[in-house]
């Protein structure tokens, strides 16, 4: 066994450890996204931005429109669905990492520009970070 088996052996084990690790974060954040837009839209959260009640009441307080709800509300399970069919198809994984990041950065401006207190931007900051993550892992 010489050099280049010993590191042959050590890439395939921390890539297939990687690899897991992905997985599994992929498989968090879709399910956390799902959950929210899905199930518990209209219930409320106490990290619900400024003082709203249901995801819909959290647009009027940013000052979005309905249309922008219902766009958000159709797009984010979407590329959620789309982390995680990346579980099975790896080149979807970028796709919904990418435009899940863009929309968890959207919402923590959103927290920002209303001057919500730090945790109400706890769950959109975790979620964007590990996208950030899957990105970089990937």
């Amino acid at each position: 066994m010489d050099v280049y088996d010993l590191m042959s052996a050590f890439y395939n084990t921390t890539s297939f450890a990687s690899n897991n690790i992905d997985i599994f974060l992929q498989i968090i954040v879709s399910f956390v996204i799902l959950n929210v837009w899905l199930f518990r839209s209209e219930k409320p959260s106490k990290f619900r931005g400024s003082t709203a009640k249901n995801l819909r009441e959290e647009f009027v307080k940013y000052g979005l429109s309905d249309n922008c709800y219902k766009c958000i509300k159709f797009v984010k399970p979407a590329f959620a669905l789309i982390l995680l069919f990346g579980t099975i198809f790896p080149y979807c994984t970028q796709i919904g990492a990418v435009g899940l990041s863009i929309l968890l950065f959207g919402s923590i401006w959103m927290h920002y520009r209303v001057r919500d207190k730090f945790i109400k931007y706890i769950p959109a900051l975790f979620l964007f970070s590990i996208c950030i993550l899957i990105i970089f892992l990937d």
